[in-house]
């Protein structure tokens, strides 16, 4: 393809060519493109639409407000690219691009490839992969589309967002950067709050940076979030790292390989 077009559903959802950029007006025409977008080359048929955008409760004008929408995002992509992207047949609509041209698609291949990487212990080239991925996200996923299908969307992109961030930290670990991990993902711990995996590497990388404190202080948050939220415990592995740290034992100061645990693994392959 001549044309370098580009559909960003992380933050504000925008159609770009290269500097051009495009806005979709009203939210559900934004959800339109986003479910357009994430089954791209597609068929998307107008039951499917419907039953996305409106659950099961559409209004009796359904069929006719996706034709609007389909209009208004046909109107921005011509303006950006040569070609009739979106294409039509009696039962709905696809959107003819690369999935690679999405920003949530791209993300997911990154994700995936950075995992192929490591897996043949290339942690350079995963490490540039996962920082690649996560770069791509401006805002929220979906932040500004409309649709009954929009929260368990964004609800799966930030989940592989979450397992990205792991998957990076423990690279980061594996290189020995525990401070920089420190300063740098501290604050993502707001963001997912119930992540085990996430709170059990940053408590161990606060370990090991010398702040013992954070790292006993960082558990017994999350042990009164888990229980106030779920009503759950930590897991035996969490508590077992947690009473590691308490005894200052020897094999959590990453140099003893003896010491597995899923809190200090390098990424996984799947």
């Amino acid at each position: 393809m001549g044309y370098e077009l580009r559909v960003t559903l992380f933050g504000t959802s925008l159609l770009q060519n290269g500097h051009q950029r495009s806005q979709i007006t009203r939210a559900q025409n934004r959800g339109l493109l986003a479910l357009l977008a994430l089954n791209a080359n597609i068929f998307v048929t107008y039951d499917w639409a419907i039953e996305a955008l409106w659950g099961g409760r559409p209004p009796s004008s359904a069929r006719t407000q996706i034709h609007t929408g389909v209009h208004a995002i046909r109107r921005a992509l011509r303006k950006l690219a040569a070609e009739d992207l979106l294409t039509s047949n009696s039962c709905g609509y696809a959107l003819r691009i690369d999935p690679g041209q999405v920003d949530a698609t791209l993300f997911e291949r990154k994700v995936q490839q950075a995992r192929s990487a490591s897996a043949v212990d290339n942690h350079d080239e995963a490490t540039t992969l996962l920082e690649e991925g996560l770069a791509l996200w401006s805002g929220p996923a979906l932040g500004d589309a409309a649709g009954a299908f929009v929260a368990g969307a964004r609800q799966r992109l930030d989940q592989q967002r979450a397992s990205a961030i792991e998957d990076l930290i423990a690279l980061e670990m594996r290189a020995g950067r525990h401070t920089d991990v420190v300063d740098r993902f501290s604050a993502v711990i707001d963001q997912f709050p119930l992540r085990e995996r996430l709170r059990g590497q940053l408590m161990l990388a606060q370990f090991r940076a010398g702040n013992k404190v954070a790292a006993i202080e960082n558990y017994q948050q999350f042990r009164t979030q888990l229980a106030d939220k779920i009503g759950l415990d930590p897991s035996p592995q969490l508590r077992a790292l947690q009473h590691a740290i308490i005894r200052d034992d020897i094999s959590l100061d990453g140099s003893a390989q003896q010491f597995a645990t899923p809190f200090d693994s390098a990424i996984p392959v799947v």
